[in-house]
């Protein structure tokens, strides 16, 4: 089991590694290493602020689609609480601290109201079979 957001916890293995998220429509595919840069806009960008915000890593005013550096001050503050320290909570995602954020997939692949309660295990809600 690892720390959800807000607390609680998730199956180490969650998104299961057989089965892709952006595919089922309901988590967000982390978007590559060079993805988060300052000023770069995207709605993606707005999906991960908003989680980092309803878990308490970043404040709601400071939600936008924007990557700044409040963000990733916030996303800094999500990784130690996975437990990374140094350069690996330098606040810029990496595919394990992502899947592990379980930021809700954008636009024509989302699936509205699937993306697990904040510190609820995901596969209670049935969002994916582990």
């Amino acid at each position: 089991m690892v720390p959800a957001v807000g607390g609680g916890s998730v199956p180490a293995t969650s998104p299961a590694p057989d089965q892709d998220p952006d595919e089922q429509g309901v988590y967000q595919a982390f978007p590559g290493d060079g993805f988060f840069v300052s000023g770069k806009s995207s709605p993606v960008i707005r999906a991960l602020a908003e989680r980092l915000a309803a878990g308490g890593y970043l404040a709601r005013g400071r939600v936008g689609s924007a990557w700044n550096s409040a963000l990733q001050h916030g996303y800094s503050r999500w990784q130690q609480h996975l437990g990374f320290r140094g350069s690996d909570a330098d606040g810029v995602p990496g595919r394990v601290s992502w899947d592990r954020l379980m930021v809700p997939a954008v636009g024509g692949g989302s699936v509205p109201g699937t993306s697990p309660a904040l510190g609820q295990d995901p596969s209670e809600r049935g969002v994916y079979q582990p």
